[in-house]
């Protein structure tokens, strides 16, 4: 399967075996040079989030938590504060459809869960 793709690779861009698997080991490591400092930001702010104190002679900095928590709280809400409206005559039925929708979507069960974990890496991240 490799193989046919390479080959399909080769037929469209014209390029050798050699110079496409050059391409391909300089893109990634350019994405990965990029993703490793991303990912070092990360592992700070989360040890922060964390504050896991060891010692308590020591100051902590709760910020991020603080934040991060403010964030949540005022962004949660528990159901959709809208419903569709009809604008135009004989369209009722689209709207009831598009209203039953909505409730279907917001009564299954991990729709919360989703929110939350949404939530959560929209306002750490």
């Amino acid at each position: 399967m490799l193989s046919d793709t390479l080959k399909e690779i080769k037929k469209l861009t014209g390029l050798s075996e050699t110079d496409i698997i050059s391409q391909i080991s300089s893109e990634y490591e350019r994405g990965y040079r990029f993703v490793v400092s991303k990912r070092e930001v990360f592992e700070t702010d989360l040890k922060l989030f964390n504050n896991q104190k060891k010692n308590k002679d020591k100051i902590g900095d709760t910020t991020i938590f603080n934040v991060h928590s403010a964030l949540m709280a005022r962004s949660y809400v528990d159901r959709p504060q809208s419903k569709f409206v009809s604008t135009k005559v004989g369209r009722d039925y689209i709207v009831k459809n598009l209203n039953a929708t909505l409730e279907e979507d917001f009564n299954e069960q991990d729709i919360e869960i989703l929110k939350y974990q949404r939530d959560w890496d929209k306002f750490f991240y």
